[in-house]
């Protein structure tokens, strides 16, 4: 953020971070919780891009909030994980298999 308030595009920089805080508080992505104690609090940081087009002139100014989940331990912040995709050489691997044996295949959500 020190870069960003010195840089000349502070104000382009600025509605940005205000667009994306406004999305992911539309969106509902934040719960306020109470700390336990030994529970440790997710930082957070910017990351911030400029797009371009083929000609190097500025085409977009983006920031994304990321959290630096991995200052987190399993226990005593969260007790599992979800990772929501899968790689579409695990699904055709394993729709080979269930073809290779005649098995039945079910979706789940």
């Amino acid at each position: 953020m020190k870069e960003v308030r010195a840089s000349p595009q502070v104000n382009e920089w600025m509605a940005v971070i205000k667009k994306e805080m406004e999305g992911l508080h539309e969106k509902g992505v934040f719960t306020k919780v109470k700390c336990v104690p030994g529970m440790h609090t997710i930082l957070m940081c910017f990351v911030f891009k400029i797009k371009t087009d083929q000609d190097c002139n500025i085409t977009k100014y983006k920031a994304r909030l990321v959290a630096k989940g991995f200052f987190q331990q399993k226990g005593t912040d969260f007790t599992e994980s979800y990772a929501p995709t899968s790689l579409a050489v695990a699904i055709r691997a394993a729709i080979a298999i269930a073809t290779a044996y005649n098995l039945e295949i079910e979706h789940l959500d």
